[in-house]
């Protein structure tokens, strides 16, 4: 079971607005079983007539089963179809991606751990959505590329002229996976993509009346979360953003305003000492 599926409901299930019930034929026909048995008082005419219509209630119920055995096999057609489609991605138009190989990325550094990786990006995830909430992104700075924290930091200016908030809630993960790897004479990119739902809706920060958004539905998502690193860096889980300390000196996370360590003053959302989050990429937008 993936260790990251909580709290969200998966796709489920193909159209079965095509084959067999969609078309005429069957029940909505006519039917030589109505015609000339009523209308007349003769004995004949009578036991005719009763006949008639218990072949016609014989005949309705094998329709009926048959009308049933065939929406069995369509159902069971749909959700192979539903299931077959969620696998190659076809399903409600979302590109599937596959898990990226990152041997080249560990054949660099050895004491990489991808599932070290996915927990920091999903504790991440849940940090960021906190701190977009209460419109300060300033805890999670240290984990931005100083162009990633520039363009969030304009968002959240915006919302606070307009006296706004975006309030997310019911926030729930239902997958993670690296489905990109690239390294090139400089730095290591590794992109997450990351199926999500939560409800997103803005409100007035004087009245608390939503402006924009739906409070009562949860939404769900697909988002591509590229991170950064410097290629001369290897992995070292005893500091660094994982077990929470500057990955330069070990001390405690705590930068200033221009993303350097308050302690050894080294510039840490730069990516030259450990992962940083550089771009997010909406379903759509990203591409392998």
């Amino acid at each position: 079971m993936n260790k990251y599926v909580s709290l969200i409901r998966f796709g489920g299930g193909g159209s079965f607005s095509s084959g067999g019930f969609s078309s005429g034929g069957g029940l909505s026909s006519g039917g030589g079983y109505y015609g000339g048995y009523y209308g007349t008082t003769s004995g004949t005419t009578t036991h005719m007539s009763t006949l008639g219509a218990i072949i016609f209630i014989v005949v309705f119920v094998l329709i009926i089963i048959m009308v049933l055995i065939l929406r069995k096999k369509n159902i069971a057609s749909g959700i192979t179809t539903g299931i077959s489609g969620i696998q190659n991605g076809s399903a409600m138009g979302i590109p599937f991606f596959q898990e990226a190989n990152i041997t080249q990325l560990t054949e660099i550094d050895s004491n990489f751990s991808k599932q070290r990786f996915l927990d920091h990006v999903q504790s991440l995830f849940f940090k960021f959505q906190q701190a977009w909430t209460a419109s300060n992104i300033t805890p999670v700075q240290a984990y931005l590329t100083e162009s990633m924290y520039t363009r969030l930091q304009t968002q959240i200016s915006e919302l606070i002229q307009k006296n706004e908030q975006d309030v997310l809630e019911n926030i729930a993960i239902g997958g993670l996976k690296i489905v990109k790897c690239s390294i090139d004479n400089n730095f290591e990119y590794l992109t997450v993509q990351i199926d999500a739902s939560m409800k997103d809706y803005d409100v007035n920060k004087d009245t608390g009346k939503v402006v924009s958004g739906n409070k009562f539905i949860n939404g769900r998502f697909t988002e591509y979360w590229e991170f950064i690193r410097s290629k001369s860096v290897l992995s070292d889980y005893s500091k660094g953003f994982l077990a929470q300390t500057c990955p330069n000196c070990g001390a405690p996370i705590d930068i200033n305003e221009f993303g350097e360590c308050k302690y050894c003053k080294a510039k840490v959302i730069s990516g030259n000492f450990d992962w940083v989050l550089d771009n997010i990429f909406q379903q759509g937008e990203f591409q392998v």
